[in-house]
């Protein structure tokens, strides 16, 4: 998947990715990032300073492009 900035659509770099139960991974300079989970995982939590921390359902697809608000 993909992190990009809510307000200006720029991939974040080091966007913090946990699944529950704590398998987790940061995004490269590209914002992007690749996480296997469990199939119980129904969601992931991105997490950024600057940013609000959001939960995001995982697709069928499973490629997920987010976009992380920033904290006003």
């Amino acid at each position: 998947g993909t992190v990009y900035d809510n307000a200006d659509g720029n991939p974040l770099a080091g966007v913090s990715i946990i699944a529950k139960g704590g398998s987790g991974t940061l995004t490269d300079a590209d914002g992007k990032f690749t996480l296997s989970v469990n199939a119980a995982v129904s969601s992931l939590t991105f997490s950024f300073v600057g940013y609000q921390t959001i939960d995001v359902n995982i697709p069928e697809s499973s490629v997920m492009e987010v976009r992380l608000p920033a904290n006003v």
